[in-house]
């Protein structure tokens, strides 16, 4: 196990000191945690997003949720981003067939899935937060990733990073629900319901990105399954484009 020592000089690789601004925007992003392992898995994935990034904002923010959830008295060792499982990442990113099979399980546990989705080029600090929000809301939160090719064809957006970044970064902050690749599907309403009816989520969530006319599509979209439409708050920066432009 690491020491506090050790771990202090491990953080210097990925850490800056930050501004009072970015101070006040981790304080903002975590004030909206109901619960102590959100922060945890937050702080773990932005730094993992600083460690391999580079990025200044990454890093600076990084410091702060650090220096923030010691001082809540949270396990150093979990804040670290080394959750990635030993046994690879193609063992615990899971395509729509396999979750189809997993979540009735979880359900007769008599817990509560969420589903939310996104194309996500880069794992922004808001849309993360609005993530692990959903996942506060649910017992079980599917997270479906679009891979890259789609974001390109049908958003004509440049991936910022290739999709297995992606799935690591999700996995180094120790995120326990159930990460999908969403590849192959059609990119139309019908494409999306299909994979409602597969899934069957109780929660169905939405960014608040989504266009105010597309909302009530999304509530018929999760009326098809038997899901309750639940839209996420607007964050700061929640596109990748709005955050590397610093809008």
């Amino acid at each position: 196990m690491l020491e506090r020592e050790d771990v202090a000089h491990l953080t210097k690789l990925w850490q800056t000191a930050p501004t009072p601004e970015i101070s006040g925007e981790a304080i903002g992003f975590i004030k909206q945690f109901t619960r102590n392992d959100s922060l945890v898995i937050y702080c773990a994935g932005l730094s993992a997003l600083a460690f391999y990034t580079g990025n200044d904002h990454y890093r600076q923010l990084s410091t702060a949720l650090f220096d923030l959830a010691l001082e809540k008295g949270l396990p150093i060792e979990r804040l670290m981003p080394w959750h990635v499982p030993v046994d690879g990442l193609r063992n615990h990113v899971y395509n729509i067939e396999t979750a189809s099979h997993l979540t009735p399980v979880v359900r007769q546990r008599g817990l509560k899935t969420g589903f939310l989705h996104g194309h996500y080029r880069m794992l922004t600090p808001a849309n993360w937060a609005n993530a692990l929000i959903a996942r506060e809301n649910c017992d079980l939160l599917i997270l479906g990733l679009e891979d890259g090719w789609r974001t390109r064809e049908y958003k004509g957006s440049e991936p910022v990073t290739r999709d297995w970044q992606r799935h690591q970064w999700v996995l180094a902050s120790g995120f326990d629900g159930y990460l999908i690749r969403i590849s192959r599907t059609p990119y139309t309403d019908k494409g999306y319901e299909d994979i409602l009816k597969k899934i069957k989520p109780e929660i169905y969530f939405g960014n608040f990105s989504i266009p105010q006319e597309m909302q009530q599509e999304m509530i018929r979209r999760a009326s098809v399954c038997g899901a309750t439409y639940m839209p996420l708050a607007r964050q700061y920066g929640f596109s990748t484009s709005g955050f590397l432009s610093g809008s």
